[in-house]
């Protein structure tokens, strides 16, 4: 999947995706970002942007009170994105086993792995 380019508004709106984990309306989005850097009324934009990007998909309709709102889900998970933005990087394009080296040796050190763990990734980099 090709993961496209999100201004920090929208990637500030993709977080609070991936941190409920379940579809949202405009509203929930809004009252979940209480330290938002954009203004509530600007959520529609950013909503449909994210829907032309495909990095939101339209989830189904909720009904608070007497209005219907649309709810929306993430289309990719945070990891994806994540990895999406890295590949995309300038610096990856230009030396994609340097930028590939240091995730995966910084990676290794912020986790402790099983000996069944180091062998897996090392069939995985030996292309196995």
């Amino acid at each position: 999947m090709q993961i496209p380019k999100l201004s920090k508004s929208e990637r500030e709106i993709m977080s609070v995706f991936w941190e409920e984990d379940r579809p949202l309306s405009s509203a929930e989005i809004v009252e979940l970002s209480p330290n938002k850097t954009w203004r509530a009324n600007s959520i529609h934009m950013f909503l449909n942007n994210l829907l032309d990007k495909k990095a939101i998909r339209l989830s189904g309709v909720t009904i608070r009170g007497k209005h219907a709102s649309r709810t929306f889900e993430a289309a990719y998970s945070e990891s994806e994105g994540t990895i999406g933005e890295l590949i995309a990087s300038n610096s990856f394009r230009k030396e994609p086993f340097k930028v590939m080296f240091t995730v995966v040796s910084s990676l290794a050190q912020e986790v402790e792995l099983t000996d069944e763990q180091r062998d897996e990734l090392s069939a995985i980099l030996r292309g196995e």
